[in-house]
């Protein structure tokens, strides 16, 4: 059995490290370069499918990408869920956003005292992005600062307003019973 083994065993040796040889490949067919060139001419690049588009919700005057949904609000902020990753929502609010500081951690931003680009107001927003994965979570933040209060009204306008004629110090006939 040994000696039938041995036999055997050069043998496969051998054709173990003979290399067969591929057959040909067909050579690939090639178009003439002058109908690519009128092809891409004629296409229009189209918009880079990174760039998230603006959608129907607003947040203080910035308006939210199209793949936002509306998860809370209250009179100063609003929170939503945007399907995208944070890299391409961050790209997005800086296209949109006047931003004056930002602190960018590797999972969060806040982006303080923007304002939105194209908008007439005097608005004054506060933007936090939190990455959570697929989606980002983004809440804005209304900071605009009060009114500044009426100034307050004179003597005789207080007098008026309470029925008193200021000249007389009487009650105005109207308020007279």
């Amino acid at each position: 059995m040994r000696s039938r083994f041995s036999r055997v065993l050069p043998l496969l040796a051998l054709a173990a490290c003979h290399r067969r040889q591929r057959a040909p490949q067909p050579p690939a067919p090639q178009a003439p370069p002058a109908a690519v060139v009128e092809a891409s001419a004629t296409v229009d690049a189209p918009p880079p499918s990174d760039d998230l588009l603006p959608g129907s919700l607003n947040a203080f005057g910035l308006p939210m990408p199209t793949v936002a949904r509306e998860r809370l609000s209250t009179d100063d902020m609003k929170m939503f869920r945007v399907d995208a990753p944070m890299s391409r929502v961050m790209r997005y609010l800086e296209q949109r956003l006047e931003v004056h500081e930002t602190d960018i951690h590797p999972l969060a931003a806040v982006i303080h005292r923007a304002v939105v680009r194209g908008v007439q107001s005097t608005l004054v927003i506060d933007v936090g992005v939190r990455d959570e994965g697929d989606r980002t979570l983004v809440t804005v933040w209304n900071r605009t600062p009060p009114a500044p209060p009426a100034r307050p009204p004179t003597v005789e306008e207080g007098l008026r307003a309470v029925g008193v004629d200021p000249a007389t110090g009487q009650y105005a006939p109207e308020f007279n019973r």
